[in-house]
Order: C-alpha cells, then sequence, then structure tokens
C-alpha cells in the first residue's frame, strides 16, 4: 500500500472527527441556579430515563473534623434526622424507590434517593424534611442505635486493609500527612466512635446544615418547569447561615517516602496488599487532568507485565486515584495470596515505574488511554446518582471549580494533550519515591 500526505491526513481527521463524536455523547445538558437562602440547585433532565435521583450535598465532611473528632463527619451522616411525613406519603414513597445511600467524602457529604419518575414530588419533600430538621430531632436513642450500625461497618471494613479503620488511617495520613486535613479516614479512630455524643452530633449540625451550605441535585425523568415550582415550595424555608464562610486554605500535602510493612487489621484476611501512593495536585489543576490519562496508561503496562507471580489476584491504579478540593492522591494497590512473593511483586512494579520514567509512554499508549477516559466517564452517566454517577461529575466540578461541566472541559483537555504533556507528569511525581505500605495476612 503506497502511503500519501492525503492519506495521513484523511487517517489524522477521521481520528480526530472520532474523538469529537464521542466527546459529544458525554456532554449533559444541565442548569445550575440559586435560591433566594443561598441553597444552590443543579437539575439534569433526561427524558430517556425512567427514574430520577435526588441528591444533596453538604459542603462539610472529613476534612472539616477537628483531630479530637476524626469520624464525626462519617457517625453524623448515620444520625442525619428527618422530618415527619404522613404515613401514606411514605408508604407511597417506599414503594417506589429505586435506590437510596449516603456517603461521608473528604471535602463533602452525600445524601442520595432514585425513584420512579411519578415519585419525584415525594422525593423532594422527604430530601426538604431532613435539611429542615432541627438538631432537637437527634435523639439519644437514635444515636446508640447508629452507634452500634457505625460499629458493625467498621468490623465489617476490616477485611479490607484499604477501608479499614488502622490500614486507612496510615494509608491517609502517611500520603497527605499526619497535620492535613486530608490525613485521616472517614471512620477515624474506633474509640471515638464509641465515645460521640448526641450534643456532639446536635453541634455538627447546628455549625454545617444550613441552605447556603447546600447543593441539590435532580438527575433524570422530569419537567424543569414543574421541578423548579416545587423545589422553591418545599425549600425555600430552610434557613441560611447568614455569615460568608472563610476560604479554604490547606498546608502542601506531602506524603511519606517510607516502606512499611504491617498485620493485615482482619485476623480473617487471607489476602496480602501492598499499597503505593503519591500525594498530588488537586482536582482542576492540569497535572490533575494529566493523570487520569497516566493511570490508564500505568495500569495497562502493569497488566501486560509477563512475570507477575501466579497468587497476583489484583493489579489496580485507578481506584487509588482521587482528586479533591485542595490535593490528591495516586497510586497502585495489589492484592496476592502468598507472602513470599512480596519482594517480587514490588520489583516488577517498581520496574514498570523506572521504565515509564526512562523510555516515557508512545503515541499509541496515549490515544488508548484517552479512549479509555471517554469510557470512564461514559460509564458514569450510566448512573443517575451517587458514586461514580452524573451527579458526582457534575458536583465536584462545581464543588472544587465552579463549573458544574469541568468534567467535559476536562475531556477536551486531555483530547489535547501529546505525548510531551505525560512526560512531564512522569518526570515531575513519578520520579519522587511514592509512600509504600505492605499489609501482611495473618493467616
Amino acid at each position: 500500500m503506497k502511503i500519501t500526505f492525503s492519506t495521513i491526513l484523511t487517517l489524522l481527521l477521521a481520528t480526530i472527527g472520532t474523538s469529537q463524536d464521542r466527546l459529544s455523547k458525554v456532554f449533559m445538558p444541565w442548569e445550575h441556579y440559586t435560591l433566594a437562602n443561598g441553597l444552590e440547585v443543579i437539575l439534569q433532565p433526561d427524558a430517556t430515563q425512567t427514574d430520577v435521583a435526588v441528591e444533596f450535598w453538604l459542603k462539610a465532611g472529613i476534612s472539616h473534623e477537628s483531630p479530637e473528632q476524626f469520624g464525626l463527619a462519617h457517625f453524623y451522616e448515620h444520625v442525619t434526622p428527618w422530618s415527619p411525613m404522613d404515613s401514606v406519603d411514605r408508604a407511597q414513597l417506599h414503594a417506589r424507590m429505586t435506590g437510596s445511600n449516603a456517603q461521608v467524602r473528604k471535602d463533602y457529604s452525600r445524601y442520595f434517593v432514585q425513584v420512579e419518575a411519578t415519585a419525584l414530588p415525594l422525593a423532594l419533600r422527604q430530601t426538604a424534611g431532613r435539611l429542615l430538621a432541627g438538631a432537637a430531632r437527634i435523639s439519644s436513642r437514635k444515636v446508640e442505635y447508629e452507634r452500634k450500625r457505625v460499629l458493625a461497618e467498621i468490623d465489617r471494613n476490616a477485611n479490607n486493609p484499604r477501608w479499614s479503620v488502622d490500614g486507612g488511617g496510615m494509608i491517609e495520613k502517611s500520603t497527605f500527612g499526619v497535620a492535613h486535613p486530608y490525613g485521616h479516614s472517614g471512620y477515624g479512630r474506633r474509640q471515638n466512635n464509641e465515645h460521640f455524643t448526641l450534643e456532639d452530633c446536635r453541634a455538627w449540625h447546628k455549625k454545617y446544615v444550613f441552605a447556603d451550605r447546600v447543593v441539590l441535585f435532580v438527575v433524570g425523568k422530569f419537567d424543569s418547569g414543574e421541578v423548579k415550582g416545587l423545589i422553591e415550595r418545599e425549600f425555600k424555608d430552610i434557613p441560611s447561615s447568614k455569615f460568608q464562610p472563610a476560604t479554604i486554605t490547606h498546608p502542601t500535602a506531602k506524603h511519606q517516602q517510607d516502606k512499611l510493612s504491617r498485620l493485615a487489621p482482619s485476623a480473617i484476611d487471607p489476602d496480602n496488599t501492598m499499597v503505593w501512593t503519591w500525594a498530588v495536585p488537586a482536582f482542576g489543576t492540569e497535572e490533575g487532568t494529566a493523570l487520569f490519562l497516566l493511570g490508564h496508561i500505568l495500569q495497562k503496562r502493569l497488566e501486560a507485565k509477563p512475570d507477575w507471580p501466579a497468587s497476583v489476584e489484583k493489579i489496580n491504579v485507578l481506584s487509588m486515584l482521587d482528586l479533591y478540593r485542595t490535593a490528591g492522591k495516586f497510586g497502585t494497590y495489589i492484592t496476592f495470596a502468598e507472602k513470599g512473593d512480596s519482594i517480587k511483586i514490588e520489583q516488577l512494579w517498581q520496574q514498570t515505574i523506572d521504565e515509564l520514567s526512562q523510555n516515557r509512554i508512545t503515541a499509541k499508549e496515549l490515544e488508548a488511554a484517552k479512549q479509555k477516559e471517554i469510557e470512564r466517564v461514559s460509564e458514569q452517566l450510566n448512573t443517575l446518582g451517587f458514586q461514580s454517577s452524573r451527579v458526582e461529575l457534575l458536583g465536584e466540578g462545581l464543588l472544587f471549580t465552579g463549573q458544574a461541566d469541568f468534567y467535559y472541559q476536562r475531556l477536551q483537555r486531555q483530547m489535547d494533550l501529546e505525548k510531551e504533556d505525560i512526560d512531564r507528569v512522569v518526570e515531575k511525581w513519578l520520579r519522587i519515591s511514592p509512600f509504600r505500605i505492605l499489609f501482611i495476612s495473618q493467616i
């Protein structure tokens, strides 16, 4: 086949066209406005859906905890009060509910419910009721009931070192620094959860639950005009804090360049887990944008290594990439069955990092990473709310950059990145020794 300049140009334009076509498929129409009381609203209507997600984010999370109260944001998420609801309405809502959950993140707490579209008015009423319920509706009985559930959750998640109180706390502290607001896990300390009081929970509520500290999301099948009327009616009476919150400033995150080994937190965990992390730039930065592509490339390189011991069970890079308001985390975890394989696993991982640093990435790898990133975002669009969802794409963009469509802007920037852009990120971050911890199975 004779390759001419016109052939190359045609292939190049076809590639560009394909990328732009795929980008257009992940664009979401949305609307952002603010009620008179300061409550922010994001609407993302989609007539192709059958359900609608209603979610609110409270602008208070793990990073807002004081050291003596580590774990309180998560504990409060469990005891967040409800307003009374008519029993018939409540029964109808639950009958048409298709999902519900809550979660605490570094910079915010989220409360999610998903319903059949016809139940949206009831879902909005219930959601507004949670924000209107005063601190007095948190009772001692509720605190003690939820304490049992929180401690059971902590015990259950001890089987995963990265989520456990001790293991997760060690990773976060060593990644961001002990003095950094991100430097502890969501569970905090077990003893804190054993002793949080009714007054602690009510004080958190009184400090943070105000209209101007809330973002409300409605995503799915609904009529925007009708929903705006419902939101105005249900949410307009939520009080505002009446003060301008201080600008958030955090110390610079800096990971420890240590290698640690610990017994797995759970005595029944059959796996060994090795974790590497770097503290990296925040959400919204150019380097953060490039790290998503580097994550895909590193994942592919690690998977392609032919010499992994047979006991290796999982290799994951992207679940170790978390970008927050003021800092981020990038790394890898590998789980494996045989303790004796740890030395070879670490050698192979380090070899992969060295090869990236010395030999750089290829154009083919970069293009594959761009397509994987579009696929990752496309998968998030399949979920209306909660984790890895449309709400998360729009919400973190709004919360961290002031632009709900930042996810789309980031994709556009990623499509324009060159090999040299990724190489610079590799040079700056992967040449620094990471924090490494090995959790050794007790079995």
